[in-house]
């Protein structure tokens, strides 16, 4: 991949030579990671997660700390940020992007000392290492990252305000979280590269109910002290979404520009000719999405009607499958609709969360044709359908 590379394209998969019937015949069954036959009911330990939009007081995070039965805990903040530009060890150009555009990529901003510290898996002693030597100055890259962006050791990559990190390893993706990059907490803070102040702390504990009770309690306590803090346990197994990097390897990557003031962004034209399709679909009417996800979508459409749920899919009501967009204002985190694999129905014009609870039998029906339903997500959206592939038959515990 050495020389100019466009936009739009894989290292993993070559999306543009394959027929729209190769693609999903090979996209089928390939979404997230494979599954154990049996999933298992509890590890030797958890890993619980609380988060905040605008940061944890330091009195939560000393009360959580204190709690007995705790192993360990870390403060990360993950977000998309601009990729503007890349360059390989032997000086060649690999990210030739167009001039006031960028590619988002997943980061992840950690504490290198206590990081690796409250995981349950595997690690292996070279990916440990790296993580622990690195330095200010330097990025890791996930093994699909750099397959995908065709980086490896030395290279130096583009932030934006973080120019010319270096990237001085790859690791497994399980390290990364399922993120692309991950650089340290204090060279996120140097400049501004569009983390913000969600943080959250991960909490690596004994698996037991008892502690979960207690990690509870602090979070609903610090919500009637004033702070929005939500936190979830990590225990379950099923993958609620693809990771970023999945998405662009079945979906193809694009550079965008944003748009002053508004949450809309514009997306490279090569991209938007290359995969986004108009179609006329029964009840719903014009639907423009990605190429790939028109005959699952399609499928999903004729069985809800025969299963008649035709309210669910009024055009009144329909709010888009491709509309390119940041989530929120002053952040660089683009909706999967930004790639037009995901769709929004029965839209009341809610806040994401409220609104309408579709029936578990509609629910089944999108999942069968790989769409996740929005409602599962850490932070609830029940208009929200997005393509996830074969775990979308799975529902996550939500006990």
């Amino acid at each position: 991949m050495a020389g100019e590379r466009g936009v739009g394209t894989s290292a993993s998969v070559s999306v543009r030579d394959l027929s729209d019937k190769g693609l999903q015949s090979a996209l089928r069954g390939e979404a997230g990671r494979a599954l154990p036959a049996t999933l298992p009911t509890e590890l030797p330990d958890a890993v619980s997660v609380f988060s905040a939009e605008d940061g944890l007081s330091e009195s939560l995070v000393t009360q959580v700390r204190g709690i007995d039965q705790v192993v360990a805990t870390t403060t990360v903040r993950t977000a998309m940020v601009g990729l503007f530009g890349s360059v390989d060890a032997d000086g060649s150009q690999e990210d030739v992007i167009p001039r006031g555009m960028r590619i988002p990529v997943s980061a992840t901003a950690v504490e290198p000392d206590s990081y690796l510290d409250v995981f349950v898996g595997e690690i292996t002693p070279e990916d440990r290492a790296l993580v622990r030597m690195l330095a200010p100055g330097e990025v890791l890259l996930s093994r699909s990252s750099a397959g995908l962006r065709g980086l490896d050791v030395g290279a130096t990559v583009d932030l934006g305000a973080a120019r010319g990190l270096r990237v001085a390893g790859v690791v497994h993706d399980d390290v990364t979280r399922g993120n692309e990059f991950l650089l340290r907490a204090d060279d996120a803070d140097a400049v501004d590269l569009g983390f913000g102040g969600r943080t959250a702390l991960l909490v690596r504990h004994a698996a037991s109910l008892t502690v979960r009770d207690v990690l509870d309690d602090v979070a609903e306590d610090a919500e009637e002290s004033g702070e929005e803090v939500r936190v979830w346990h990590a225990g379950r197994r099923v993958p609620l979404v693809l990771s970023t990097v999945e998405v662009k390897e079945r979906f193809g990557e694009f550079a965008f520009r944003l748009v002053l003031d508004q949450r809309e962004i514009v997306v490279d034209r090569a991209f938007v000719e290359t995969y986004i399709v108009d179609e006329r679909m029964p009840v719903i009417g014009p639907v423009r999405c990605h190429r790939l996800i028109m005959d699952d979508l399609r499928a999903a459409v004729d069985e809800l009607i025969a299963a008649g749920y035709e309210e669910w899919l009024s055009p009144r009501r329909y709010a888009g499958c491709y509309y390119p967009r940041r989530i929120g204002f002053g952040r660089e985190n683009l909706s999967r609709h930004s790639w037009g694999i995901a769709i929004d129905l029965n839209v009341d014009f809610s806040l994401p969360g409220a609104g309408p609870v579709p029936p578990d039998e509609l629910i089944a029906i999108m999942g069968r044709h790989g769409f996740r339903w929005g409602g599962d997500f850490t932070t609830p959206d029940n208009h929200h359908f997005e393509w996830v592939g074969d775990i979308a038959t799975l529902r996550p515990d939500r006990t």
